[in-house]
């Protein structure tokens, strides 16, 4: 810090030429002249003192036959005497602080803390529908209404907070816990038709039986106890009887994307959420694309500017047509597929029916299965209002 307060003042590097030069010395030292550095250069004193210091020299030479020679000068008084006409630099500065002082009216990032399974991504998606996002004007929003705003566009979140440090926006969140569903009350309903074969029921109270057949939608399991009338989380296994109608659908003429093993990558800047692009010319034919953001920082802070790099691999597109076997053999794997996905056990396919129309063939069957079909719906309460 001394050197920077000097530094400001300005600064002399001197030399004293004299008999007996260490007689300035004595001098400085009685009329409380500060002086700093002395080194002795080949029978001569060279030393550093401040522009103050300095002036008032001549009075305490004057008679002694010193000499003092300036050797260097530095400091803030001199570089600014240098460039003092040069007129840009003022304006520079004026201009940059002025830029700066409108820059700090707007909200400079977005950054969002707290979340695990909900991708940050999603989040800032839905804070830019309801108007936050960067390059937004600081004041003027309610960012209590805001993040209430965010929970309705974000189901998976439980609780948002939104707090503004200087141009830094933070977005705190918590994700809803798959124990607060598991806790609270529910119905089990049918999500398909079908005779029932199996029940258990761990919670609820449950309204079928064994050999009732129910339709898509119908009550299986109940979350109100009776006759008590309490809540309760529905919990528990009812397998049916089901016959369904499925149908799957294979185009005859399917398209195959092989690489060509060319890329190019282009570049964005993106500043205050405007896309600046640094390309010529549009990119056209197939491709699979990659981006990779590099955000400006700024100890630490993240700054309203960054490098959007986007690299193309194109792909070349070849048509072919499936014979009539092969599109058999692809729809029955299409409908294990979904079988499977399903969870269907004990399936027995029947009635396999082929059709084509136009370049799609479709293969209509009937799927008989023991399957789950309990779905967990939650209880809505009415509350009058």
């Amino acid at each position: 810090m001394l050197w920077l307060y000097r530094w400001l003042r300005g600064l002399l590097t001197v030399e004293i030429v004299a008999d007996i030069p260490e007689n300035l010395l004595n001098l400085c030292a009685k009329n409380g002249v500060m002086i700093w550095g002395v080194r002795r250069v080949k029978g001569r004193i060279r030393c550093r003192m401040g522009i103050r210091d300095f002036k008032s020299l001549p009075k305490l030479l004057r008679g002694n036959g010193v000499r003092v020679h300036i050797l260097q000068k530095s400091g803030f008084p001199f570089l600014a005497g240098r460039y003092r006409r040069r007129y840009g630099i003022a304006a520079g500065a004026v201009l940059f602080f002025a830029l700066l002082k409108v820059m700090s009216l707007f909200i400079w990032s977005v950054e969002v803390e707290g979340n695990q399974k909900v991708d940050t991504a999603d989040i800032l998606a839905a804070c830019s529908q309801i108007g936050i996002c960067e390059g937004k004007i600081r004041d003027g929003t309610d960012y209590k209404i805001a993040g209430q705003q965010l929970l309705l566009k974000t189901p998976e979140l439980s609780w948002c907070a939104m707090n503004l440090e200087g141009c830094r926006l933070t977005v705190n969140v918590s994700e809803s816990d798959d124990d607060d569903f598991e806790k609270s009350p529910s119905d089990l309903k049918a999500k398909a038709d079908g005779t029932i074969t199996k029940i258990d029921v761990q919670s609820g109270n449950c309204l079928v039986k064994v050999g009732d057949t129910v339709a898509k939608g119908d009550l299986l399991v109940s979350g109100v106890l009776e006759p008590g009338g309490d809540f309760v989380h529905s919990s528990g296994s009812i397998t049916a009887k089901t016959v369904r109608q499925m149908s799957v659908c294979v185009p005859l003429t399917q398209t195959i994307i092989t690489p060509t093993g060319k890329h190019a990558k282009k570049r964005v800047l993106s500043f205050f959420g405007f896309q600046i692009p640094l390309y010529l010319g549009k990119t056209g034919g197939t491709y699979r694309s990659r981006q990779h953001i590099f955000e400006a920082r700024l100890f630490g802070a993240k700054l309203p500017l960054a490098i959007c790099e986007k690299t193309f691999y194109f792909t070349r597109n070849t048509q072919i047509r499936l014979t009539e076997e092969k599109a058999r053999e692809e729809a029955e794997k299409l409908l294990l597929d979904r079988i499977e996905t399903e969870e269907m056990k004990e399936v027995i396919i029947k009635n396999r029916e082929f059709s084509q129309e136009g370049e799609t063939l479709t293969l209509r069957a009937f799927v008989t299965a023991n399957e789950e079909i309990a779905a967990q719906e939650k209880l809505l309460f009415n509350t009058g209002n």
